[in-house]
């Protein structure tokens, strides 16, 4: 019986295979290609550094599994890679979103404020000298039951749950419209623990 040689690429596997005499390499290529159709396999002559090798569809694989004698000996630890790499990808992908938003509502947090300086400057005779609050002390969720309850949510949500709430909680806690900084800042932090829960 032959041995497989494999490694994983973005959208299926590399093949290749061993065997003790030619014929049953030959056999074993002839059986590959009766049962694989020709939309889910295709010679690759740069494949295994040059030496060519069989590209296959990720999920058509398994059908060719028991004309190796090594298959599932050969596949699992690719299979545990590949998963790997798979949640570090979501995992960064994940952390980026966060980081997106949070620089667009910096941003957009930023463009208000330089509104409101501008109007400011335009009519300084209706400013008004106001006291320096007292700073606040900032309470910031600790865990994902903590943000839900700061948000206002039952779990189980989704993302737009988490955003909707979001909405809700940032209208009645922002500086602008009566709340404070340090709600405000309670209720941003909430809002990235709990969508990051919900991704």
């Amino acid at each position: 019986m032959a041995t497989i040689i494999l490694r994983y690429v973005d959208d299926g596997w590399l093949v290749r295979w061993r065997s003790s005499s030619s014929e049953e390499f030959a056999a074993t290529r002839e059986a590959f290609k009766a049962i694989l159709p020709l939309w889910d396999r295709y010679w690759d002559p740069d494949a295994f550094d040059g030496k060519g090798g069989w590209w296959v569809r990720y999920s058509v694989l398994d059908q060719v599994s028991h004309l190796f004698e090594n298959y599932w000996e050969v596949r699992g630890p690719l299979e545990q890679q590949h998963q790997l790499h798979f949640e570090q990808k979501q995992r960064a992908a994940r952390a980026q979103r966060i980081r997106e938003e949070t620089l667009r509502r910096m941003r957009e947090h930023g463009a208000a404020g330089r509104q409101r300086s501008q109007r400011q400057r335009k009519k300084p005779e209706q400013q008004k000298t106001r006291p320096q609050p007292k700073r606040e002390e900032v309470q910031l969720p600790k865990t994902v039951a903590e943000a839900f309850k700061i948000l206002h949510l039952t779990p189980p949500v989704t993302a737009s749950d988490v955003k909707r709430a979001y909405r809700q909680q940032a209208r009645q806690c922002h500086p602008d419209h009566g709340g404070s900084h340090a709600a405000m800042v309670g209720v941003n932090a909430a809002y990235e623990l709990a969508l990051a829960a919900c991704q």
